[in-house]
């Protein structure tokens, strides 16, 4: 299962090889071994690429699942809030940040007491490596060669939009007209973008156009605020909005798929005890569960 998740995640048998400490031909009959015992082919091979099949899709779904129990209950035995000593420096979403955890540090120095932290609050991606940092919190997909993820919970998305701004400009009430309305959008470092949301169930990608990309999901609520666009936002952000009717959600019938917010840090061998104590304490602190409102 680890040779095939290294596969699936490098979408190279070479580079998996040489991350797990094996040589390629051994991680083809690993490979080959496992879709004979599943009956199944779970990668589609070329000279060039490596493709996961639907089955594999699938299975490599309940491999990272998998992989995090083992992990978790490794950490479980090894993880001891004594041995946490240094300095730590974390990144973390600003608006997150400020949203869960502006009351978790001193409950975290008080477990820790050795612990001293180095925290950095930004809605830009780091370079965990480059910048020096020991671990991050990410929210969305964090798939990297380099890095370890661990999912510490979820969190919940709500398309909304002022009052106002619908009585101007309409109600979309299917996902495919988000290219003709006005959004607000995160910014990527991206030509193209697009918001996800579940269609018969199902997750699927639907084009926008936004007039305004924003490091901060502050920024794009603002602009909603202002009757000036649809955004897409965390809960969590928008919760007293939309109880206090400054905003309204829309297209509830179609919502957008939940966030998971990982953990991640840069090598999944020989993990410090202050790496492992911080993630074990992001998920003892965030329940591990879809994140709720702040109160």
């Amino acid at each position: 299962m680890t040779a095939f998740h290294a596969v699936a995640t490098l979408k190279s048998f070479t580079k998996a090889a040489e991350t797990l400490g094996t040589s390629r031909p051994a991680m083809s009959r690993h490979i080959a071994a496992l879709e004979s015992r599943l009956g199944t082919r779970l990668l589609q091979r070329s000279t060039r690429h490596v493709a996961l099949t639907e089955e594999g899709r699938a299975f490599f779904t309940r491999c990272v699942e998998a992989l995090e129990i083992i992990e978790d209950a490794e950490q479980n035995l090894l993880g001891n809030a004594g041995s946490a000593v240094g300095v730590l420096r974390v990144s973390i979403p600003s608006s997150f940040g400020l949203h869960y955890l502006m009351n978790a540090w001193p409950e975290l120095l008080t477990k820790a007491p050795r612990l001293s932290l180095d925290i950095d609050l930004s809605d830009r991606p780091v370079d965990l490596i480059g910048d020096g940092f020991d671990v991050a919190l990410r929210i969305g997909e964090a798939h990297s060669a380099d890095l370890v993820r661990r999912r510490v919970s979820t969190m919940k998305m709500v398309l909304c939009a002022s009052p106002e701004f619908i009585r101007r400009h309409g109600m979309p009430v299917h996902p495919n007209e988000l290219k003709k309305f006005v959004v607000a959008a995160v910014a990527r470092d991206q030509e193209s973008y697009s918001w996800e949301f579940l269609v018969d169930g199902s997750p699927r990608n639907f084009e926008i156009r936004p007039r305004v990309k924003a490091s901060s999901g502050h920024i794009s609520r603002s602009i909603a605020l202002g009757h000036q666009a649809l955004v897409l936002e965390p809960h969590f952000l928008v919760a007293e909005d939309l109880k206090d009717g400054r905003l309204i959600e829309v297209m509830s019938e179609f919502p957008s798929p939940e966030r998971n917010v990982y953990a991640v840090y840069p090598s999944r061998k020989h993990i410090s005890s202050k790496v492992r104590f911080f993630v074990d304490f992001m998920k003892d602190t965030l329940a591990g569960s879809s994140l709720p409102s702040p109160r």
